[in-house]
């Protein structure tokens, strides 16, 4: 089978290899869409590795899929049964034409729609297993630090949730715009006016309820519990991956702050819980009901022949992008 492998720092190589073997439990999925996540580019694609680290894995990186089963020994799959899968850990990346996978990494779609529209269920999902961590969103204010995919994907679900302020801050402005489009009432840009400042105007001084780190950058991390109020809560999203190379601390200050002000801290890992697809699975509900679409996420459809251009785009945040889908 074709795969794509990063064979040096943003250069990515197309090459054969045999076809995986089906085990003795798990399916074969011919993979027909792939989309990329902003941790695919700072843990992989955007670092400068030492040149003994290349080439990556086979298909690396990449794990927002979908596809088609095409073999399965599962008794409860079946051949044509469309689906989001992410690879297995110490296994393939996502960067191939067919991946062997047990059910716990296969989760069956509505046999209708296009598979594009339905891939980014899988990140959007994460962002509503965040939601989730709160128990009543009703009349509380927000502010979200970064609105990229995660950070637009709490912005619209959690103003279907009863959210009373959204306060979206970047840096860049066409993310913004978008961020109006979801359902933000507020933006700030990071690069006009310090957050802290712009949110404390906003709120009159009281500051918000809620912040969401879906950056995760070590001055997203040390600027959160600046925009909360006392007994706040921060949670916090964003996997982080200094660009840099270097193990930045928080400073005593940051921290003295979250324990002055008994800030709650909620970290979300929805990847590493015990059945990761369960999120996944309620998000494609709620997506077929028309509660919230996250399709909406896609600005670029492209070939996976393009995947250099593709990941070239989606790091340097050209043509506006948000989620690329390719196919």
């Amino acid at each position: 089978m074709k795969i794509a492998r990063l064979v040096a720092p943003r250069k990515f190589e197309f090459q054969n290899v045999p076809d995986p073997v089906m085990g003795q439990n798990d399916s074969i999925v011919k993979l027909e869409r792939w989309s990329i996540c902003g941790t695919d580019i700072r843990s992989a694609y955007g670092q400068d590795l030492p040149e003994d680290n290349y080439p990556l894995g086979i298909g690396e990186p990449c794990h927002e899929l979908a596809g088609t089963i095409v073999e399965t020994n599962d008794k409860d799959l079946k051949v044509g049964d469309r689906a989001i899968v992410f690879p297995t850990v110490g296994g393939y990346g996502g960067l191939v034409e067919y991946l062997s996978l047990p059910s716990s990494n296969i989760v069956v779609l509505p046999p209708h729609g296009d598979l594009s529209d339905w891939v980014v269920c899988q990140p959007a999902s994460t962002a509503m297993y965040g939601c989730k961590s709160v128990a009543s969103w009703i009349g509380k204010s927000v502010a979200i630090i970064g609105q990229g995919g995660i950070g637009l994907s709490f912005t619209a679900m959690i103003s279907k949730l009863g959210a009373e302020q959204i306060i979206a801050c970047d840096n860049i402005p066409y993310r913004l715009k978008y961020a109006k489009q979801f359902g933000a009432t507020h933006c700030i840009n990071g690069n006009e006016v310090q957050l802290d400042v712009g949110v404390k105007e906003l709120t009159n001084g009281n500051m918000v309820d809620i912040v969401i780190d879906a950056a995760g950058y070590s001055e997203s991390f040390e600027m959160a519990p600046k925009l909360l109020k006392r007994e706040g809560t921060f949670i916090l999203f964003g996997i982080h991956h200094e660009v840099d190379g270097s193990d930045k601390i928080l400073s005593a200050q940051s921290v003295n702050e979250l324990i002055r002000d008994e800030i709650v801290i909620k970290s979300i890992g929805p990847a590493g819980r015990t059945n990761p697809t369960e999120h996944i699975r309620q998000m494609i509900k709620l997506k077929e009901r028309g509660w919230w679409d996250p399709a909406n996420l896609i600005t670029h459809n492209m070939k996976l022949n393009e995947v250099n251009k593709a990941y070239d785009m989606y790091e340097k945040r050209k043509d506006n992008i948000i989620k690329v889908v390719m196919s």
